[in-house]
């Protein structure tokens, strides 16, 4: 008995510093796992923080101070910027990414080298979608770093600024685009009035959405060029809740 009691005592001790070794493993790597995480949560703050900073500027750039008129910004503010999204492309989501690219494409509309005579419309628009854009992803950033509660999701809007825009871009006149009626962008209209008229008529939205596929999918030829479109449409359409074939 007394020689079992002994191999009990050794065999508990052994499984006692055993248990310990692991524990203290285990808290070792949780440690590490919490550094990592700190220092990526750390590097995300300063990441999201000089998105915004070069959304700003960027917006300023398009306002062009305080007078009244709207001038054209020259090409190398949007550079500027997209080097900064570039820098910082690591720490965005893919939605976040999307949105990136809406505030991209709404610069140039500002810029002295957009397709056309760039007027003063353009250049209001740009601001106010820019504008829209900024406010909506410094909600989202806000909510990442735990600064704002998450339990609405600010690309709903921006989404739908988006689609919008895509589908008074484009030029079918055989597929009645861009789009007429109420989703058509009239001068003078905000970002904001763009995106209230699409919750209104999200039906007629998903429509003409439908009808832009179809017409960069008509023609084969049309279909290789028009293939970033199409892309965008079925983003579209995936985000309003249509499947795509």
């Amino acid at each position: 008995m007394a020689a079992w009691g002994v191999l009990y005592y050794v065999l508990q001790k052994q499984l006692e510093a055993k248990l310990a070794r692991r524990l203290e493993f285990t808290k070792h790597e949780l440690q590490l796992e919490y550094q990592k995480k700190s220092i990526v949560f750390e590097h995300q703050k300063d990441s999201f923080r000089n998105v915004l900073v070069a959304m700003h500027e960027a917006t300023e750039a398009i306002a062009g101070g305080d007078g009244p008129e709207w001038r054209p910004i020259r090409q190398n503010v949007v550079d500027k910027f997209r080097r900064v999204v570039s820098e910082e492309a690591l720490f965005m989501d893919a939605d976040s990414d999307h949105a990136l690219r809406l505030f991209v494409s709404a610069m140039w509309l500002a810029t002295e080298s957009y397709p056309g005579d760039t007027d003063e419309e353009d250049i209001r628009r740009a601001h106010s979608q820019t504008e829209f854009i900024s406010e909506r992803l410094s909600d989202h950033f806000r909510s990442r770093v735990g600064l704002a509660p998450a339990h609405t999701s600010p690309f709903a809007d921006i989404q739908l600024l988006g689609a919008c825009t895509l589908i008074n871009r484009h030029h079918f006149s055989n597929y009645g685009l861009p789009t007429k009626g109420p989703l058509a962008i009239r001068p003078g209209e905000t970002a904001s009035e763009v995106v209230a008229t699409a919750k209104q008529n999200s039906e007629l939205l998903r429509s003409e959405l439908e009808r832009l596929k179809e017409a960069v999918t008509a023609d084969e030829r049309r279909t290789s060029l028009y293939f970033a479109v199409r892309t965008e449409v079925e983003y579209y359409l995936a985000k309003l809740g249509v499947s795509t074939p």
